[in-house]
C-alpha cells in the first residue's frame, strides 16, 4: 500500500488525527483541509426547497420530520405518533428504503390520519397528521419544513445517516445512541445541539420538551448552524493550494 501512496503529489485530509498517521509514515506532504461536506451543505437553505402540498400540511403547526429511518427507529417515532393527544404538531416519516410493503405496514401502524407523499396531489384525504415519504431526493428539502428532526440509523448497526442536511436548517436533532464513528455528532452532542436518545421513554422526554420550548429550539438550532459556519472553508484551501502549484 505504501509504495502506491507515493504516487500522490499531495494529500488533503480532514483532521490532524489523520496527518499524523501519514507523518508516521514519513508522508510529509499533506495538508489538513477540513471536511467538504460542510461546504456543500451551507447552501440548502437558499435552493428552492418549496413542495407545494408541505405548506398546507404544515400549516400553523410545529413539524417534525423523521429522516433516513429503519424499522428500530420507526418503532419509537409510531410509539410517539400514536400516543400524543395534541393537534399542534404534524409528523413526517421518510424511510431509508422505499419499499413499498414496508410503507404500506408504517401506514397501517400509525393510528393517525396518515397518507403517502405520492397520493398528496390525488388525494381527497382531509387533514392528515402524519405524512410518508415514498419517493427518493427529496429530503433535503423535507428538513426545511422541520421544528424538529430525529435523524435515523443510530438505534440499531446500520449506521448513523447524514446530520448536517437538517443542522443547517437551525433546528434541533434527535438520534439514536449509536454514533462512534462520527465525530461531528459527538462534538454538537456536546455542545448540545444534538441530541442522543435509547428508548422510547428518553425520546418521548426528549421530544416532548422540544415540542414546549421554543426557546431551547431556537438554541439548539443556532448551536448546529454555528457549528456548520465554524467548518466551512475545505473546498476553499485545496483550489488555493492547487492555484499557488500551478
Amino acid at each position: 500500500m505504501k509504495k502506491y501512496l507515493k504516487a500522490f503529489h499531495h494529500f488533503f485530509v480532514q483532521n490532524e488525527s489523520s496527518k499524523n498517521i501519514l507523518i508516521k509514515q514519513n508522508f510529509t506532504n499533506c495538508t489538513v483541509m477540513g471536511d467538504s461536506r460542510y461546504d456543500r451543505v451551507i447552501d440548502l437553505p437558499n435552493q428552492n426547497n418549496e413542495i407545494r402540498y408541505l405548506n398546507d400540511f404544515k400549516g400553523n403547526k410545529k413539524c417534525f420530520v423523521a429522516g433516513s429511518t429503519w424499522e428500530k427507529d420507526e418503532s419509537l417515532i409510531i410509539k410517539f405518533i400514536n400516543s400524543y393527544e395534541k393537534n399542534d404538531v404534524c409528523f413526517i416519516i421518510a424511510p431509508h428504503q422505499i419499499n413499498l410493503n414496508r410503507i404500506n405496514e408504517l401506514k397501517q401502524l400509525i393510528t393517525k390520519n396518515t397518507i403517502l407523499m405520492s397520493e398528496l396531489a390525488k388525494s381527497n384525504a382531509i387533514n392528515p397528521e402524519v405524512i410518508i415519504i415514498d419517493s427518493i431526493g427529496i429530503l433535503t428539502k423535507v428538513y426545511s419544513y422541520a421544528d424538529i428532526a430525529y435523524v435515523g440509523g443510530g438505534m440499531g448497526n446500520t449506521g448513523l445517516h447524514n446530520t448536517l442536511e437538517p443542522a443547517v436548517y437551525k433546528i434541533p436533532i434527535i438520534i439514536g445512541n449509536n454514533f462512534e464513528k462520527f465525530p461531528e455528532v459527538k462534538e454538537l452532542i456536546d455542545l448540545k445541539g444534538m441530541i442522543s436518545i435509547n428508548n422510547i421513554k428518553s425520546f418521548t422526554n426528549e421530544l416532548n420538551e422540544l415540542l414546549n420550548s421554543n426557546e431551547k429550539r431556537d438554541q439548539m438550532g443556532n448551536i448546529n448552524y454555528d457549528y456548520i459556519n465554524a467548518n466551512l472553508g475545505a473546498c476553499e484551501k485545496v483550489i488555493n493550494y492547487l492555484k499557488e502549484k500551478k
